[in-house]
């Protein structure tokens, strides 16, 4: 029995550290924001946090995704519909729904909006990581990608479709961008079929000339694995992202992907969508008396607030304690000063 697919720790193999309004850093040179700007802002209510994980839990039971918080079936493909997981632990899960004698892949697109926007990729990112959880049933995968006319899809062939990863008849696979080469690793001894997987895919956009690279770890959540394993022939593969049309690269991606495709009785299922794990974004910075306060979004916890007075001197100190809140208070020192917050 899958013991835990609430979001446990997420574990990424590498940390990331993540500035003032710079949504996706893969360089060292951080933006940040001056303390004088901040002494003109009144104090405001913490924003809402997005939610960096989509689940299935506002969705209907037993009833077709498409049509339901954005979702769209491709139209003469298969289709996917929400049920409670088999595991018995009582959330919601997408999984392959069998409507005709010959079965079909479903092909899932849900592009983002106010209620589920990913923190976004500057494209120059080295240890970018993207996650979800599915079964080893047949065929499970996702993928990102840039919804270039709008009609709310992601379409192989039309350069909208970014790499996609998950498993594939009992192997696990990385797929080049728009569907193409795809390399397989077959499950190791103790990997069923029925098992929860959390799948994550370790991307550097800059390798290979520009055409990035993905290494592959997962977890067995029914088996209970807590440190993520890498999956052996699925390391620094190409992702072929001279495929993607020009304007659908990946600081332009909007849109989630989902590929489910049973076989015989064996329904794959899906969960805990994560489109890019270690993004942070620093939302809001508020004078308050002879403070500042922080609120960011994203990536994994603890954080750690950091502070220079200089980008051109000085290093980053620490301010205050590791914290899993997604705020924190910091004294103002001197006329100016910079923050980050990082993933230790």
């Amino acid at each position: 029995m899958k013991t835990s697919k609430r979001i446990p720790s997420f574990g990424p193999a590498t940390t990331s550290g993540r500035t003032l309004q710079q949504t996706t850093p893969a360089c060292d040179t951080p933006v940040a924001a001056s303390l004088l700007v901040a002494a003109l802002l009144s104090v405001q209510t913490p924003p809402a946090q997005a939610v960096e994980v989509y689940t299935f839990e506002s969705l209907t039971l037993s009833s077709a995704i498409d049509g339901q918080d954005r979702w769209r079936d491709q139209i003469g493909q298969g289709q996917a519909g929400v049920v409670l997981d088999a595991s018995g632990n009582g959330t919601k899960v997408v999984y392959y729904h069998k409507t005709a004698l010959f079965v079909e892949p479903a092909f899932l697109t849900r592009t983002y909006d106010a209620s589920f926007d990913f923190v976004s990729f500057s494209g120059t990112e080295s240890n970018a990581i993207i996650q979800f959880d599915a079964t080893g049933e047949h065929v499970a995968m996702f993928a990102l990608g840039r919804d270039l006319n709008g009609d709310g899809l992601l379409r192989i062939t039309q350069g909208e479709f970014g790499p996609a990863f998950g498993v594939y008849a009992h192997n696990f696979r990385i797929q080049e961008a728009d569907q193409g080469a795809a390399t397989d690793a077959a499950f190791e001894s103790g990997n069923g079929a029925s098992d929860w997987y959390r799948i994550q895919l370790h991307v550097d956009f800059t390798a290979a000339s520009g055409e990035g690279t993905g290494s592959l770890y997962y977890l067995n959540l029914s088996d209970g694995d807590t440190t993520f394993q890498a999956v052996a022939g699925l390391q620094d593969r190409s992702l072929g992202l001279s495929r993607l049309h020009s304007e659908a690269r990946p600081a332009r991606w909007n849109a989630m992907w989902l590929d489910l495709l049973q076989e015989g009785f064996n329904a794959p299922r899906a969960d805990n969508l994560i489109p890019n794990l270690n993004g942070i974004r620093i939302t809001e910075l508020v004078r308050v008396g002879s403070d500042v306060v922080l609120h960011w979004r994203g990536g994994v916890g603890p954080y750690q607030v950091q502070r220079r007075a200089s980008l051109d001197a000085g290093n980053w100190e620490n301010v205050g304690d590791h914290t899993t809140l997604m705020t924190a208070t910091a004294a103002i020192v001197g006329h100016t000063g910079f923050f980050r917050v990082v993933q230790p």
